[in-house]
């Protein structure tokens, strides 16, 4: 449900003499009783026949979504263009996905708080990512710029709104997502938020629930389960959420990893950890969903100072309605980032220690990503610590232990001295409150001492600011090696030059057409594929490699190649390659071959 944009779909799923239906929404899969088809193939026939005359809406598409026409597409790259050339002649910092935009463009209607329908023009960046579960919140993001309003558009029945004056070279940022109804509407929140003065916060434009007609698109397969009529044969089911379709429109920003310089990434922080103080004392609010995607970087230097913005804030909580043992359905889906307490209590509150431990993991994981540091401890860092493998326990995730290991173990020496200083400062905080909270276990003494300092920590968590302020206000400091290398930009680059290419192989194979490369046959005015070129979907790929292991060349592991001429030892043409690994010298031969062969696939 990623690719495509629905309410709901069927499935039939067939096992030898049987069959069920399935209908799958963001809430869950219903599935509905065994159907033994051929001793009574009544039922899956009524289904088929039901299928074939109901409408695209009823099938589960939505009707607020629609491809781009030709001139709705000249339009949206129109629009690109003026950006690009805003960015470049004001010295603005360019987003990194908009130039690596695909084709599939949508016209997408957002709906606001007083009911106006206003439509635009969107396509989702290739670098992000896909979310192949069809259940779940589905969040995902669209760049976007507004529809121009067509005839169709100002009907009565659309009650379609008349967009303002657009900003020459703006876009904006589409969020479409299905939240849950327990929780408060991300907009609603951002209003409580600013109504308290919290600072750092992105510009909102639109924001609603999706409606067709007067009502929202929600989801219908948490209802089923309440029907008594299933009571005989349902078997027990898990936590299961009624989800509403919302969308919101919000200004263009940069995500995080694209930061120059140690300071931007300080400063960064810093403004984030302001966020979350205010909105812990003056708002009253835990954000509980602190990732690296949830940080980002305006454009330019705003007007009130900030240098980090804190976005996504539709799993907030208000602080003291959650209540110690209950069920712990809304835990932030974002598993690299979650706090220790959060990983290893599955029915803990959530609280701010939870928050400041999930910013200090989301910078720690930028940090690793783009500055340079000594020793090999990407991979330890990213497999065993980010993406440590959980454990469902009475279905519930559970994990964290190599985030205590990593706390106990050898700091990471940054090429840059003061982000060290930083790292180090605060893994110091997170390891002193880890020991407490062990001391705390079977110890009245320790228990006392836990409650103090937790006590210090939310009577003042601007105090926490010393851990960016003692680096970032020390004049004598020394910032050598602050630059960022860059390695996140090249890796989205490269990711979206292979999806870009696949998406082109793939629609040359679907329509018989290839535009350039390969040997082909004119017939007319197209030309017709004979032997498509994957030699250049194999250089394409090389492109990508390479350009994201030019700047690891710190790495033990890394390889450099001297290719040399052809040769012939022992009657066979070979090749003679120079290859250093491990520090090790050594010449190897391999079969002289410059054709590039088809890669192999594997069936099953």
């Amino acid at each position: 449900m990623d690719h495509q944009h629905r309410q709901f779909l069927f499935s039939v799923l067939i096992m030898g003499d049987y069959a069920r239906l399935l209908r799958f929404d963001p809430s869950c899969i219903a599935v509905s009783q065994v159907i033994p088809y051929r001793i009574d193939p009544r039922p899956l026939i009524d289904f088929i026949l039901r299928y074939s005359t109901m409408s695209p809406v009823e099938r589960g598409y939505d009707p607020t979504v629609s491809p781009a026409c030709d001139a709705e597409k000249a339009l949206f790259w129109e629009r690109m263009k003026e950006y690009l050339e805003k960015v470049k002649g004001d010295n603005l910092r360019k987003h990194p996905d908009v130039e690596t935009l695909g084709d599939n463009i949508v016209k997408i209607q957002v709906h606001d708080a007083s009911g106006g329908i206003h439509s635009y023009l969107a396509c989702k960046p290739p670098s992000a990512p896909i979310n192949y579960s069809p259940c779940g919140r589905l969040s995902r993001g669209f760049i976007a710029t507004p529809a121009p309003a067509s005839v169709a558009d100002k009907d009565e029945d659309t009650c379609e709104t008349e967009q303002p004056e657009l900003e020459k070279g703006k876009l904006f940022w589409l969020k479409d997502c299905w939240r849950s109804d327990v929780l408060e509407a991300e907009a609603r929140v951002y209003a409580h938020l600013k109504a308290n003065n919290v600072p750092n916060l992105p510009e909102i434009y639109y924001a609603g629930d999706v409606l067709i007609g007067a009502d929202p698109q929600e989801t219908l397969n948490d209802t089923l389960l309440s029907d008594p009529s299933t009571d005989s044969w349902r078997l027990p089911t898990g936590i299961i959420n009624h989800m509403i379709h919302y969308r919101i429109l919000q200004e263009l920003l940069i995500p995080i990893d694209e930061v120059e310089n140690v300071k931007e990434l300080l400063y960064a922080g810093r403004d984030v950890m302001i966020t979350l103080a205010c909105a812990f004392h003056r708002a009253k609010l835990h954000h509980c969903d602190i990732s690296k995607g949830n940080i980002m970087l305006p454009q330019t230097r705003r007007g009130d100072g900030s240098r980090g913005i804190l976005i996504d804030w539709d799993h907030a909580k208000r602080i003291g309605l959650e209540a110690a043992g209950d069920s712990p359905i809304l835990r932030s889906e974002t598993w690299q980032f979650l706090s220790i307490q959060l990983l290893t209590d599955a029915t803990k509150p959530h609280d701010i220690f939870d928050d400041i431990q999930s910013l200090f993991w989301s910078l720690l994981y930028v940090g690793v990503s783009c500055f340079k540091f000594t020793g090999n401890y990407k991979s330890r860092v990213f497999d065993e610590v980010f993406e440590e493998p959980h454990e469902i326990l009475g279905k519930v995730p559970s994990g964290g232990q190599m985030k205590i290991a990593w706390l106990l173990s050898p700091p990471i020496l940054f090429k840059c001295i003061p982000l060290e200083s930083f790292f180090t400062t605060c893994r110091q905080f997170h390891r002193s409150y880890q020991e407490k909270l062990d001391a705390a276990i079977g110890s009245d003494t320790g228990k006392r001492e836990l409650n103090v300092f937790i006590a210090a920590v939310e009577a003042n968590v601007h105090a926490l600011l010393v851990h960016f302020d003692t680096i970032l206000d020390n004049p004598d400091i020394n910032w050598s090696g602050q630059e960022a290398n860059g390695i996140s930009s090249k890796r989205r680059n490269a990711t979206a030059e292979q999806r870009r290419i696949r998406e082109s192989q793939a629609s040359a194979i679907k329509n018989g057409i290839w535009r350039g490369g390969g040997k082909t046959q004119s017939r007319g005015d197209e030309q017709r594929v004979v032997n498509p070129p994957i030699n250049d979907v194999k250089r394409g790929k090389e492109r990508s490699r390479n350009s994201l292991e030019a700047d690891d060349d710190e790495s033990p592991h890394s390889k450099s190649a001297k290719v040399a001429d052809d040769v012939e030892i022992n009657g066979r043409k070979t090749r003679k390659v120079r290859v250093a690994h491990d520090d090790r010298i050594r010449t190897v031969t391999r079969p002289a071959c410059d054709r590039v062969l088809r890669p192999r696939t594997r069936t099953c």
